[in-house]
């Protein structure tokens, strides 16, 4: 089995992702807004999925 990605709900997006981008030593952040969620997301991208 494999996993695609994991979704974490946090309170804030661009702080989470400063401490996730450190954490997991990597540059590769994408943000975007899902319209039908009414929420803005931050995808980070690692070798073999994301977060």
């Amino acid at each position: 089995m494999k996993i695609d990605h994991i979704a974490i709900a946090v309170n804030d997006v661009e702080e989470s992702a400063k401490v996730y981008q450190q954490a997991l030593g990597t540059d590769n952040i994408e943000f975007e807004t899902v319209e039908s969620e009414g929420v803005k997301v931050a995808i980070i991208h690692l070798e073999n999925g994301r977060v």
